[in-house]
């Protein structure tokens, strides 16, 4: 135990002595404490070192990924009730005069010639606005369809409701209208999609 004690001595000082003086490895700037050494060329600054927190920090500023759902529900319920009574009917009341439908289940690959071939079958497509994914601006499975008259949109929900398109069952519900107003053709999911697709369980190979 005593010679390896002794031969453990003459390594860590020769070590030593390397780091400090040896020309290998240029010039080598000490601090306060052996652990806080490093080495650099020569001629060259010292590299900053990044604190731990620094680092971690940024990585959470980077995820700057943000579900408008959430957001929405969440100013919703800071709401009075008499608010929330006022909205509900201020949406109800729109819902009754809107003439926009909003198509669900879409593919990521059907067009908006598609759609219009599609819907215009039930009356004149006024005009159609394609759901984008927020951050990537693509297609992202919905779109919202708006008919001349009210009797038109009625018959699209009548007889194209739960029908394929691009071999895909759809879903078409009221919508409120207004939609590049309030900016709902992005999608609100965290990923930038619809919410419903970060909760799905299977592979949808069309979206």
């Amino acid at each position: 135990h005593f010679f390896a004690k002794q031969i453990f001595v003459c390594f860590s000082a020769l070590s030593d002595c390397l780091l400090l003086k040896g020309p290998i490895f240029g010039k080598v700037k000490q601090k306060d404490s052996l652990r806080s050494r490093w080495r650099c060329e020569e001629g060259q600054p010292p590299p900053t070192p990044i604190p731990p927190h620094t680092k971690m920090a940024g990585l959470y500023k980077d995820f700057s990924l943000k579900s408008t759902y959430i957001a929405d529900r969440r100013e919703f319920f800071r709401l009075s009730e008499e608010e929330r009574k006022a909205r509900r009917a201020e949406y109800l009341e729109a819902l009754e005069k809107s003439t926009t439908l909003y198509v669900g289940n879409l593919s990521f690959f059907t067009t908006e010639t598609q759609i219009h071939e599609l819907f215009s079958k039930c009356g004149r497509v006024k005009m159609i606005i394609m759901g984008l994914d927020r951050l990537t601006k693509t297609p992202c499975g919905f779109c919202f369809v708006e008919f001349e008259r009210r009797d038109e949109a009625d018959d699209a929900i009548k007889y194209l409701n739960q029908t394929r398109l691009d071999d895909r069952v759809i879903r078409i519900d009221r919508d409120k209208g207004n939609v590049l107003a309030e900016n709902r053709q992005y999608g609100r999911g965290l990923s930038g999609g619809q919410v419903r697709d970060e909760y799905r369980d299977d592979v949808d190979r069309g979206r």
